[in-house]
């Protein structure tokens, strides 16, 4: 293997069950919503407000 390779990042329970959690509610968003005109807009804002309500901490980690 290449020395290159980037390590895994490391995750913890908290983490994970944050991710869990994220895309059950986004897929619940998606499921409810009726006019996937606008689904870009509605789904960032939906994804900000998450994180601001949630921990924001994590949109580094899932951002990046």
């Amino acid at each position: 293997m290449s020395s290159n390779l980037l390590s895994e990042p490391v995750t913890t329970s908290k983490d994970e069950n944050f991710l869990i959690n994220f895309l059950k509610d986004f897929y619940r968003m998606i499921i409810e919503t009726n006019d996937f005109n606008n689904f870009e807009k509605i789904s960032i804002e939906w994804i900000n407000s998450y994180f601001e309500i949630n921990d924001s901490k994590y949109l580094k980690k899932v951002v990046i």
